[in-house]
Formats: structure tokens, C-alpha cells, sequence
């Protein structure tokens, strides 16, 4: 994902934009981060942002010839008929405020923010913990079943000095903390000078060990948030990892097929007295993938989870029914009249409970709305309830058959139970970036 272009033998050649800044960052959000419809959101949000401040203007003073009011840092004239259209090049300086590193919220945000934090027995971070994995006969597998604390940013990288959790942790939040406070310091050099930097930019050419004069300063950490290094490596970073492959929780992950009889995520937790990791990266549907990766017949007390809880394409999440199990087919409502993924009825809350007195994690409610319109509460997963209903597990090994109603299509895969509904359990299949629902007896 860098802009610099590609051979012509390589399928990894980029078509690089114009040299329009608008033009640039519409490739960069659609083709780069993912975010294809993230340049007409922020129009639609300058839109009604304006309108707000014009009707409460016009309500509270009439309007007479002009007024300067301020709007989003800038001064515009404020006149009646004024015209609410957002143009391209007002998309992009509102960007541009907004990621400016001393006045703008992205540089307060980063400011305050932590690649990974841990609240006694429960793990925050957003991607997932990058275990050291290979491609063998087309198959992902572990070149270690224990977590090598990787930090990717130091010359020495193939080597951690880390033997534990809260080591590495400290390690990564400084690393981006001393990141981000240069990108600052950079930032303020360059609006004192009143002139671009003429000496090549991160994004040319990518890396952690990058030339350029951002790169030598803040280079480091704007390659740690991406999927790949420059030469389509896969990077060990806790943003973009995921615990899912394919659609489907990452089989060498959490199959119990390692020697000892005991999967690589269980083992970690177990070590650094972990019982929940949450994160977000990566759509799986319109609720949370609760995985249990073991149970509490397995560890002799508190089960282990991992919940990934990124349901922000809720709305575009398929119903169906499976072969084998009686079912109940429903029907997603869609996006409806919103213009983010997500939908206009689906929602969810994952609650952790704590026991200071223990220091550990007494309860995880769930509780939503799904795609369909339906409302679910789980409380507490973790009791015998939930585990004799298989939550966090597969409903089988075997493949089930199902109908693609989107693509009239018929199926096969693997379902997952997510989540208990009565005397109904909601299972749900992924493939690609697509998920599917079944609710099954």
C-alpha cells in the first residue's frame, strides 16, 4: 500500500492517482485502508453540520444582508440561499484540520491512545497478537507455538528481548508514544517554515527502517498500523493482525492438535493469567464471534475467551438455513436509509464484569440488536449454561449445506455458535468479508 508504482510484471502494481491532493486522498481511503465510502461520509457529515449551524442561526437571528460565523476552523459567509453543497476540495481540507498533529483531533486522540492495554485478566488491542506463522504446501502454520513478543521496529527485530506480557506491552505503548510526539514535533518544524518537505516522503517507498525525514522520525509506527511490509511480507503488528482467516476463526490458532494437546492462544493466556482478549479488526457479522479457547472442565476453573467485536458491517450480514438442523430463516432489514455499514438496527455492547476481590473476570453479558431486527441478551457466557449450549465453538466438523439468498447460490461451510436465543442457538458461517446467520434448535 505505497504509492510508489509498481513493475509492470508484478501483480502488485498500483495505478498511482494524479498529483491532485484531492485526487490522492481518495486513493489513499479506497485503496489503501479499505475505506471506499469514507470520502462521501465526511461529505454528508459537513453537509448536516452546516445546515445545523444555519438553522440555529437563523432561528435564534434573523438573518439581515451577512454574518461571518465559524465553522469548522474556517470563517464562511453566511447569507440566506447560501448554497449547502460540500465541495471536493472542502472534503479535503477537512481532513486535513483534522489530521494536523498540533490543533487537529486526530493528534489528541493519538496523544492519549495505547496499541494494547490490559485491565487485570482482560486484553484490549485492536487487531490480534501476531504469532509467528509460515506458508507450507498452501497452508498457514506456526514456526512456534509460543508468542515471541515481536517488536518489528528495532533493527534487531527477528530477536525479542521480552519474555512477558507487561514487558512487551511497555515496550509497544513508548514505541508509539515517542512516534507520535515526533510526528508533532515534525509537524510544528514544518508550519514554522512555511514550506513541504522537498525531501522524499514515507509513503514513496514504506518501512520500518524508512530515510526520509518523516520516515527516520514517525515512519516506524505508520508501518506498524499497516497488514504488509514493502515487499508484501506480513507484518507482526497487533493492529492488523486478526483472529480470523478467511471468514472463520484461525485454525492454528485454536485447534487442540499441538503436541501438549493444547492450542498456541490458550497457552499464552494461561501463562499471563489471561481469561478474555477483546478486539475489533476485521467485520464478523452483526454481533461479536465470541471463540472459547478453554473451557472451564479444560482449565480447572475460569474458561478463556477471545471476543473480535467489529460488527460495522452489520447490515450487509445474510440469513439462511442449514441443511441437517432444523432452522428458522429470517431476513436482514439492510442499511436501510444510513449511510454507514452498520445499518439502521443493529447494535451490540459486550459487558466484562470484574471481581477486584479475585482480580478476575466474573461475567461477559451480550446484548444487541441483530440485523434482522431481533434483540438477544447473554448473560454471563461464561456459566455451565452457555458451555452445555456450545457457545464459542463450531456446531460441527463437518461442512453444512446452505442457500446464498444474495447470490442464489448454494453453499458450504463450517458454522459457528455465537450466541443462544431461547432454545435456539444463532450460528453463523464466514467466507471472505461475507458472513452468514442461521438460527438453529
Amino acid at each position: 500500500p505505497h504509492f510508489k508504482e509498481r513493475s509492470t510484471q508484478s501483480k502488485f502494481r498500483l495505478v498511482v492517482p494524479s498529483e491532485s491532493a484531492t485526487e490522492r486522498l481518495k486513493w489513499m481511503l479506497g485503496k489503501t485502508m479499505g475505506s471506499v465510502d469514507a470520502f462521501e461520509f465526511r461529505r454528508s457529515e459537513l453537509k448536516k453540520e452546516r445546515l445545523t449551524i444555519l438553522n440555529s442561526t437563523s432561528s435564534s437571528n434573523k438573518l439581515r444582508g451577512s454574518k461571518n460565523y465559524h465553522y469548522s476552523h474556517h470563517s464562511y459567509e453566511v447569507m440566506e440561499g447560501i448554497d449547502l453543497q460540500i465541495t471536493d476540495e472542502e472534503v479535503f481540507q477537512s481532513y486535513i484540520r483534522s489530521c494536523d498533529p498540533s490543533t487537529g483531533l486526530m493528534g489528541e486522540y493519538l496523544s492519549h491512545a495505547k496499541l494494547i492495554i490490559r485491565f487485570g485478566p482482560a486484553l484490549f488491542l485492536h487487531g490480534a497478537l501476531p504469532f509467528s506463522i509460515a506458508v507450507e504446501d498452501g497452508s498457514i502454520v506456526l514456526t512456534s507455538t509460543d508468542f515471541e513478543f515481536p517488536t518489528p521496529w528495532k533493527e534487531n527485530c527477528g530477536t525479542s528481548n521480552h519474555s512477558t506480557l507487561l514487558e512487551w506491552m511497555n515496550d509497544l505503548n513508548q514505541f508509539a508514544s515517542s512516534q507520535v510526539k515526533s510526528w508533532k514535533e515534525y509537524g510544528v518544524e514544518l508550519s514554522k517554515s512555511h514550506q513541504p518537505s522537498r525531501d522524499g516522503v514515507w509513503a514513496t517507498d514504506g518501512g520500518y527502517f524508512n530515510d526520509t525525514p518523516g520516515g527516520k522520525r514517525f515512519g516506524a509506527l505508520l508501518q506498524y498500523g499497516m497488514g504488509t511490509l514493502p515487499h508484501h511480507v506480513k507484518n507482526t503488528s497487533v493492529v492488523y493482525n486478526s483472529w480470523m482467516s478467511d471468514g472463520m476463526p484461525r485454525s492454528e490458532l485454536f485447534c487442540d492438535k499441538q503436541p501438549d494437546g493444547k492450542n498456541p492462544v490458550g497457552r499464552f493466556m494461561k501463562n499471563e493469567k489471561l481469561q478474555i482478549i477483546l478486539s475489533g479488526h476485521q467485520p464478523i457479522g452483526d454481533m461479536p464471534w465470541p471463540i472459547l479457547v478453554s473451557s472451564r472442565d479444560e482449565t480447572n476453573g475460569s474458561a478463556r475467551w477471545v471476543i473480535p467485536c467489529d460488527t460495522s458491517f452489520s447490515g450487509d450480514t445474510g440469513w439462511t438455513t442449514t441443511d441437517g438442523c432444523e432452522s428458522t430463516m429470517r431476513k436482514n432489514v439492510g442499511r436501510g436509509s444510513v449511510k454507514s455499514g452498520r445499518g439502521e438496527v443493529s447494535i451490540c455492547e459486550t459487558l466484562v464484569k470484574f471481581c477486584h476481590s479475585k482480580n478476575e473476570v466474573s461475567a461477559i453479558d451480550m446484548h444487541g440488536c441483530l440485523s434482522d431486527g431481533s434483540n438477544y441478551v447473554m448473560k454471563n457466557i461464561t456459566s455451565n449454561d452457555y458451555e452445555n449450549f456450545r457457545i464459542g465453538r463450531a456446531l460441527a466438523t463437518e461442512q453444512k449445506r446452505f442457500y446464498d439468498t444474495s447470490s442464489g447460490i448454494s453453499r458450504e461451510g463450517i458454522f459457528w455458535i455465537k450466541a443462544k436465543f431461547g432454545h435456539q442457538r444463532l450460528v453463523s458461517h464466514g467466507k471472505g468479508y461475507n458472513v452468514w446467520n442461521a438460527l438453529i434448535r
